[in-house]
């Protein structure tokens, strides 16, 4: 039986820039740390565990957000390592913030792919007026500062919580960084821990 493979790919690191001490002082304001890498390991470690019929991958990248010099030239990085992956009929991809910006950039290329099954996109900044075909669920915040920071840098006032045509899941009152913590959370008027609603809006 040919294994589904869920890509894991997570947001900017603030610890790669010259000025890094400084971010990393406002960043608990926002309820983040320095890098997604660590939470995100945990998540893919939960994944692993609910099902033995998964492969995981972290795709590692710089982290710094740059549109021409960094978040470019990682998208299509993730692109040619996405096409790679043609052994597995099924290709699950969840992404955190800015490392959902690489895989947006990639969107017109990734609806080529038949095995690109789903997509959830965890506070990632879009454009509202972008659409896609493949199959995207985006899960927000509107009190989540650094999405709309982010999401304004990128976007302007093209930015939205979430792409046009996509599924959406708006959590209340949740900053950036409580994302990243396997707390509870009120998903269709129940309590479910939030690891436990991103492996559900995965595989459905």
């Amino acid at each position: 039986m040919v294994k589904e493979l869920v890509l894991f790919v997570p947001g900017a690191k603030s610890k790669n820039y010259a000025c890094s001490k400084l971010i990393s002082w406002f960043l608990p304001l926002f309820g983040t740390k320095e890098s997604d890498d660590g939470w995100m390991l945990s998540l893919m470690t939960f994944f692993e565990n609910k099902s033995s019929n998964i492969d995981t991958v972290l795709f590692d990248w710089p982290g710094r957000i740059n549109y021409k010099k960094d978040l470019l030239p990682a998208s299509k990085k993730l692109l040619n390592i996405i096409k790679k992956y043609k052994k597995y009929d099924s290709v699950y991809i969840i992404a955190k913030s800015f490392g959902g910006t690489l895989l947006i950039e990639n969107f017109a290329e990734l609806e080529k792919l038949k095995n690109i099954k789903n997509i959830v996109l965890i506070a990632t900044p879009n454009n509202k007026m972008q659409t896609t075909k493949l199959s995207v669920t985006n899960i927000f915040s509107k009190s989540d500062i650094l999405e709309k920071i982010g999401g304004l840098y990128l976007y302007g006032c093209k930015f939205g919580y979430s792409l046009k045509n996509a599924n959406t899941v708006e959590l209340i009152k949740f900053k950036h960084g409580q994302f990243n913590k396997n707390i509870a959370v009120i998903y269709n008027d129940k309590k479910i821990n939030l690891f436990n609603l991103y492996y559900k809006l995965i595989f459905g």
